[in-house]
Protein backbone atom coordinates (compact mmCIF):
# COMPACT_ATOMS: atom_id res chain seq x y z
CA UNK A 1 0.00 0.00 0.00
CA UNK A 2 1.36 3.44 -0.89
CA UNK A 3 1.31 6.42 1.46
CA UNK A 4 -0.81 8.63 -0.78
CA UNK A 5 -4.38 9.54 0.12
CA UNK A 6 -6.94 9.97 -2.67
CA UNK A 7 -9.56 12.73 -2.42
CA UNK A 8 -12.62 12.85 -4.67
CA UNK A 9 -15.25 15.62 -4.39
CA UNK A 10 -18.61 14.31 -5.66
CA UNK A 11 -21.88 16.02 -6.50
CA UNK A 12 -24.71 13.86 -7.87
CA UNK A 13 -22.67 10.89 -9.15
CA UNK A 14 -23.32 9.58 -12.64
CA UNK A 15 -24.92 6.15 -13.30
CA UNK A 16 -21.46 4.77 -14.13
CA UNK A 17 -19.81 6.22 -11.01
CA UNK A 18 -19.19 2.95 -9.15
CA UNK A 19 -17.96 1.28 -12.33
CA UNK A 20 -15.50 4.14 -12.88
CA UNK A 21 -14.53 4.26 -9.21
CA UNK A 22 -13.38 0.68 -8.65
CA UNK A 23 -10.32 0.76 -10.98
CA UNK A 24 -9.17 3.90 -9.14
CA UNK A 25 -9.84 2.34 -5.74
CA UNK A 26 -7.73 -0.66 -6.82
CA UNK A 27 -4.63 1.55 -6.76
CA UNK A 28 -4.28 0.71 -3.04
CA UNK A 29 -4.27 4.22 -1.63
CA UNK A 30 -3.60 4.54 2.09
CA UNK A 31 -7.10 6.04 2.34
CA UNK A 32 -9.72 7.15 -0.17
CA UNK A 33 -11.70 10.20 0.96
CA UNK A 34 -15.02 10.92 -0.75
CA UNK A 35 -16.64 14.32 -0.22
CA UNK A 36 -20.38 14.12 -0.84
CA UNK A 37 -21.07 17.77 -1.61
CA UNK A 38 -24.80 17.84 -0.97
CA UNK A 39 -25.86 15.22 -3.50
CA UNK A 40 -29.58 14.49 -3.85
CA UNK A 41 -31.11 11.87 -1.55
CA UNK A 42 -31.56 9.43 -4.43
CA UNK A 43 -27.77 8.95 -4.50
CA UNK A 44 -27.57 7.81 -0.87
CA UNK A 45 -27.14 4.16 -1.83
CA UNK A 46 -24.01 5.01 -3.82
CA UNK A 47 -22.34 6.65 -0.83
CA UNK A 48 -23.46 3.85 1.51
CA UNK A 49 -21.78 1.37 -0.83
CA UNK A 50 -18.58 3.41 -0.78
CA UNK A 51 -18.63 3.73 3.01
CA UNK A 52 -18.56 -0.06 3.38
CA UNK A 53 -15.28 -0.38 1.45
CA UNK A 54 -12.05 -0.74 3.48
CA UNK A 55 -10.06 2.51 3.89
CA UNK A 56 -12.83 4.62 2.33
CA UNK A 57 -14.05 7.66 4.26
CA UNK A 58 -17.21 9.50 3.16
CA UNK A 59 -17.56 13.08 4.42
CA UNK A 60 -20.94 14.70 3.75
CA UNK A 61 -22.13 18.27 3.25
CA UNK A 62 -25.84 18.59 3.99
CA UNK A 63 -26.19 20.91 1.00
CA UNK A 64 -24.04 21.74 -1.98
CA UNK A 65 -21.26 24.12 -0.94
CA UNK A 66 -19.03 23.96 -4.03
CA UNK A 67 -15.81 22.25 -4.99
CA UNK A 68 -13.65 24.69 -3.03
CA UNK A 69 -15.59 23.89 0.13
CA UNK A 70 -15.17 20.17 -0.58
CA UNK A 71 -11.41 20.68 -0.87
CA UNK A 72 -11.39 22.54 2.46
CA UNK A 73 -13.34 19.74 4.15
CA UNK A 74 -10.85 17.20 2.85
CA UNK A 75 -7.87 19.31 3.95
CA UNK A 76 -9.33 19.68 7.44
CA UNK A 77 -9.75 15.92 7.75
CA UNK A 78 -6.25 15.29 6.40
CA UNK A 79 -4.52 17.65 8.80
CA UNK A 80 -6.46 16.25 11.75
CA UNK A 81 -6.32 12.51 11.11
CA UNK A 82 -3.85 11.73 8.30
CA UNK A 83 -1.05 14.26 8.71
CA UNK A 84 1.63 11.57 8.42
CA UNK A 85 0.74 10.58 4.87
CA UNK A 86 3.13 11.36 2.02
CA UNK A 87 0.73 13.35 -0.12
CA UNK A 88 -2.75 13.72 -1.56
CA UNK A 89 -4.03 12.94 -5.05
CA UNK A 90 -7.18 14.86 -6.00
CA UNK A 91 -9.23 12.94 -8.58
CA UNK A 92 -12.31 13.90 -10.59
CA UNK A 93 -15.53 11.98 -9.94
CA UNK A 94 -17.04 11.81 -13.41
CA UNK A 95 -14.91 9.30 -15.30
CA UNK A 96 -12.54 11.90 -16.74
CA UNK A 97 -9.53 10.41 -14.96
CA UNK A 98 -8.66 6.83 -15.84
CA UNK A 99 -6.69 4.17 -14.03
CA UNK A 100 -3.66 4.67 -16.27
CA UNK A 101 -3.71 8.42 -15.52
CA UNK A 102 -3.70 7.77 -11.79
CA UNK A 103 -0.95 5.16 -12.11
CA UNK A 104 1.20 7.65 -14.00
CA UNK A 105 0.62 10.35 -11.39
CA UNK A 106 1.53 8.03 -8.52
CA UNK A 107 4.71 6.98 -10.30
CA UNK A 108 5.80 10.58 -10.86
CA UNK A 109 4.95 11.49 -7.25
CA UNK A 110 7.64 9.08 -6.08
CA UNK A 111 10.21 11.04 -8.08
CA UNK A 112 9.04 14.64 -7.66
CA UNK A 113 7.61 14.89 -4.16
CA UNK A 114 8.78 18.46 -3.54
CA UNK A 115 5.99 20.20 -5.43
CA UNK A 116 2.57 20.06 -7.05
CA UNK A 117 2.09 17.61 -9.92
CA UNK A 118 -0.63 18.34 -12.47
CA UNK A 119 -2.25 15.79 -14.75
CA UNK A 120 -2.62 18.00 -17.82
CA UNK A 121 -5.23 17.21 -20.46
CA UNK A 122 -4.83 17.09 -24.22
CA UNK A 123 -6.70 20.11 -25.55
CA UNK A 124 -5.50 19.37 -29.10
CA UNK A 125 -7.76 16.37 -29.57
CA UNK A 126 -9.69 16.75 -32.82
CA UNK A 127 -13.00 15.76 -31.25
CA UNK A 128 -12.77 18.59 -28.74
CA UNK A 129 -14.82 21.62 -29.84
CA UNK A 130 -12.79 24.56 -31.14
CA UNK A 131 -14.25 26.91 -28.50
CA UNK A 132 -12.83 24.68 -25.76
CA UNK A 133 -9.35 24.68 -27.27
CA UNK A 134 -9.45 28.45 -27.71
CA UNK A 135 -10.94 28.96 -24.26
CA UNK A 136 -8.22 26.98 -22.55
CA UNK A 137 -5.56 28.93 -24.48
CA UNK A 138 -7.20 32.17 -23.34
CA UNK A 139 -7.22 31.17 -19.65
CA UNK A 140 -3.62 29.95 -19.93
CA UNK A 141 -2.59 33.30 -21.41
CA UNK A 142 -4.32 35.30 -18.64
CA UNK A 143 -2.70 33.10 -15.99
CA UNK A 144 0.71 33.61 -17.57
CA UNK A 145 0.25 37.39 -17.74
CA UNK A 146 -0.80 37.56 -14.09
CA UNK A 147 1.64 35.03 -12.61
CA UNK A 148 4.57 35.17 -15.07
CA UNK A 149 4.43 31.39 -15.43
CA UNK A 150 2.97 29.22 -18.16
CA UNK A 151 0.94 26.17 -17.14
CA UNK A 152 -0.69 24.03 -19.81
CA UNK A 153 -3.90 23.17 -17.93
CA UNK A 154 -4.64 25.37 -14.91
CA UNK A 155 -8.10 23.88 -14.32
CA UNK A 156 -7.23 20.19 -14.21
CA UNK A 157 -8.77 18.34 -11.28
CA UNK A 158 -6.13 15.59 -11.26
CA UNK A 159 -3.31 16.91 -9.11
CA UNK A 160 -0.89 15.59 -6.51
CA UNK A 161 -0.14 17.73 -3.45
CA UNK A 162 2.59 16.89 -0.90
CA UNK A 163 1.14 16.79 2.60
CA UNK A 164 3.32 19.74 3.68
CA UNK A 165 1.24 22.05 1.45
CA UNK A 166 -2.22 20.97 2.62
CA UNK A 167 -2.46 23.51 5.51
CA UNK A 168 -2.12 26.59 3.27
CA UNK A 169 -4.37 25.09 0.61
CA UNK A 170 -7.06 24.83 3.29
CA UNK A 171 -6.91 28.64 3.64
CA UNK A 172 -7.52 29.48 -0.03
CA UNK A 173 -10.45 31.96 -0.17
CA UNK A 174 -12.71 30.00 -2.48
CA UNK A 175 -15.72 27.72 -2.15
CA UNK A 176 -16.16 27.14 -5.88
CA UNK A 177 -14.41 25.57 -8.87
CA UNK A 178 -11.86 28.39 -9.03
CA UNK A 179 -10.03 26.82 -6.06
CA UNK A 180 -7.95 24.85 -8.57
CA UNK A 181 -6.58 27.98 -10.23
CA UNK A 182 -6.12 29.94 -7.00
CA UNK A 183 -4.12 27.03 -5.63
CA UNK A 184 -1.66 27.35 -8.52
CA UNK A 185 -1.45 31.12 -8.21
CA UNK A 186 -0.48 30.78 -4.56
CA UNK A 187 2.01 28.02 -5.40
CA UNK A 188 3.71 30.24 -7.99
CA UNK A 189 3.88 33.09 -5.48
CA UNK A 190 5.50 30.77 -2.91
CA UNK A 191 7.91 29.43 -5.58
CA UNK A 192 6.67 25.88 -5.08
CA UNK A 193 7.71 23.63 -8.00
CA UNK A 194 4.89 22.71 -10.38
CA UNK A 195 5.30 19.66 -12.60
CA UNK A 196 3.11 18.53 -15.50
CA UNK A 197 2.23 14.98 -16.50
CA UNK A 198 0.31 14.39 -19.71
CA UNK A 199 -2.88 12.39 -19.21
CA UNK A 200 -5.87 11.51 -21.40
CA UNK A 201 -7.72 13.97 -23.56
CA UNK A 202 -10.08 16.58 -22.15
CA UNK A 203 -13.52 15.03 -22.01
CA UNK A 204 -16.75 16.89 -22.64
CA UNK A 205 -19.86 15.43 -21.01
CA UNK A 206 -23.05 17.40 -20.72
CA UNK A 207 -24.61 17.70 -17.26
CA UNK A 208 -21.66 16.05 -15.52
CA UNK A 209 -18.32 17.55 -14.57
CA UNK A 210 -18.76 20.62 -16.80
CA UNK A 211 -21.27 21.71 -14.18
CA UNK A 212 -19.03 20.97 -11.19
CA UNK A 213 -15.47 19.83 -11.82
CA UNK A 214 -12.88 21.09 -14.31
CA UNK A 215 -15.34 23.70 -15.53
CA UNK A 216 -15.03 25.14 -19.01
CA UNK A 217 -16.19 28.65 -17.96
CA UNK A 218 -13.30 30.38 -19.61
CA UNK A 219 -14.34 34.04 -19.54
CA UNK A 220 -15.50 33.82 -15.94
CA UNK A 221 -12.29 32.05 -14.90
CA UNK A 222 -10.10 34.63 -16.64
CA UNK A 223 -11.81 37.44 -14.69
CA UNK A 224 -11.26 35.63 -11.40
CA UNK A 225 -7.58 35.09 -12.15
CA UNK A 226 -7.08 38.77 -12.88
CA UNK A 227 -8.96 39.96 -9.78
CA UNK A 228 -7.61 37.43 -7.29
CA UNK A 229 -6.08 38.87 -4.11
CA UNK A 230 -3.27 36.74 -2.75
CA UNK A 231 -3.40 35.38 0.79
CA UNK A 232 -1.28 37.04 3.43
CA UNK A 233 1.79 35.15 4.64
Amino acid sequence: MNQVVAVMPVFNPTPSFLEDFHPLYAQNFAHFIIINDGSAAKYSAVFETLQRLPNVVVLTHEKRLGKGAAVKTACSYLTRFLKNCQGVLFIGAYGQHKQEDVTRMLHVSRIYNDGIILGVRNFRARELPAFSRLGNSFVTMIFELRCRKRITDVQTGLRYIPMAHIPWIARIPSHDFDVDVYMLMEAVKQQIPIYEVTIGKALMKKNTFIQYDEAFRFRHMAKRIWRYRYMEE
